[in-house]
């Protein structure tokens, strides 16, 4: 049974709603149907101390001296709910139903002890996955009660979903909804396992706007990292960028992100919004703590945050370090292109280089030309010809290649006196 258990968030716990046999007898001298007599009053009360005590095996000897065609009504209806209390304490479910079910039969009880019988027998259908059978009785239990809590709301709601989970019927949980969500609006402090079910079935449904308040109650009264998560990502499903950001990095603050994913999605959601710096700062504590991998995606990632972030000589070495793990040659045209800036001519000649020869380029008559440039600026205007001329023949890069060749033949002209 503890996967009901568990559902429910915690066992069966019949003990604890005993009917006090003292107020039995006190009803029973306001009320002629309510008698029951001395010696069976001292019986019962003996069963009843068995009960607390948990010792099932003593109750039941009394309970089997009984003979129930001599007792009223009333009393037997009393000696069947002692006798389902003695079953649920062994957790045999069925039985406990049985004798309760039995108990209610007389139509003996007291309107209220009726009524919370009722809610027992539903909890114990619960506990037997009969969920039409719970269903049914939680229903009639709602009817006969003016203000249910939220715990009864909770239950019925369960019910409904387990009943749709188990029979595939999406109707039922549409029924699920109702109650889940009385059982956290009348709370003033909702049981996490009510607010995880009402989260599910909204989420299930796709409707993240009536999820977030949900989510926003749990990370404020049950703060843990999957909730953040998952705040941040219905933040982002409805366009509210700036408020994911926020989610993830008061989760980041406290210490709740912890894994590769979750880190590098911070760091790029800070990237995103321009703050390169902090994205920086994640990835190199995520790097030193051995959190976030260094492969092509990391590296990449970490020098583009440097080169927002304006620190050009720190992101060359993880750029290049990423260029040679990449399976194309793209990022050696980036790794070159940032040598470029620096008039660092030579290397931007080799990272171009590196990028034509792993090939699989977005714009390879692109790089050819600036390959050309790193060996024009190197005074190499033979060779640099060569690479103009080889991007000339893409239609992409024609025209900058002709300008640079009439570049290189009026520098020729001059220099051989006009």
């Amino acid at each position: 049974m503890q996967r009901v258990r568990d559902l429910r968030g915690g066992g069966l716990r019949f003990c604890g709603m005993l009917l006090a046999l003292a107020v039995l007898v006190s009803v029973a001298a306001g009320a002629a149907q309510y008698t029951v007599d001395e010696r069976t009053s001292k019986r019962l009360t003996m069963v009843q101390e068995f009960l607390q005590a948990e010792q099932y095996d003593e109750a039941e000897q009394i309970l089997k001296g009984f003979t129930l065609v001599r007792l009223n009504a009333y009393e037997r209806a009393i000696v069947f709910q002692m006798w389902g209390y003695v079953a649920a304490g062994r957790e045999d479910y069925e039985a406990a139903a049985s004798y309760f079910e039995k108990c209610l039969a007389e139509d003996a009880l007291p309107e209220e002890s009726a009524i919370n019988m009722r809610f027992n027998i539903a909890q114990l259908y619960m506990a037997l996955t009969r969920w039409d059978d719970a269903i049914a009785a939680l229903e009639q239990w709602f009817a006969a009660v003016e203000a249910p809590n939220s715990n009864a709301y909770y239950t019925l709601a369960i019910a409904y979903y387990q009943k749709a989970e188990e029979d595939d019927l999406p109707e039922y949980k549409a029924k699920a909804l109702v109650p889940a969500a009385k059982a956290v609006e009348i709370a003033t402090k909702p049981q996490e396992r009510w607010l995880q079910l009402l989260l599910a079935l909204y989420m299930e449904s796709k409707d993240y706007k009536s999820s977030l308040p949900v989510l926003e109650q749990l990370v404020s009264l049950y703060p843990n990292k999957s909730y953040w998560i998952q705040l941040s990502a219905i933040y982002g499903e409805l366009g509210m960028d700036q408020q994911s950001l926020a989610a993830q990095q008061l989760a980041y603050l406290q210490g709740l992100l912890d894994k590769d994913k979750e880190l590098r999605r911070l760091a790029e959601l800070y990237l995103y919004y321009e703050l390169p710096y902090r994205a920086v700062k994640v990835l190199e504590k995520g790097f030193e703590e051995g959190k976030i991998e260094e492969d092509k995606k990391s590296l990449e990632l970490y020098a583009n945050a440097l080169l927002a972030a304006r620190e050009y000589e720190t992101a060359l070495e993880p750029l290049e370090r990423a260029a040679s793990l990449a399976e194309d040659g793209n990022l050696y045209v980036r790794l070159g292109q940032v040598y470029v800036t620096q008039e660092e001519w030579q290397k931007a000649q080799d990272a171009f280089e590196h990028a034509l020869e792993k090939g699989e380029l977005r714009n390879a008559c692109s790089s050819q030309l600036l390959l050309g440039i790193t060996i024009y600026n190197q005074g190499k205007r033979g060779p640099a010809r060569e690479w103009f001329q080889r991007a000339g023949r893409d239609e992409a890069c024609e025209t900058a290649s002709q300008q640079w060749i009439q570049h290189l033949d009026r520098e020729r002209q001059s220099e051989l006196g006009g």
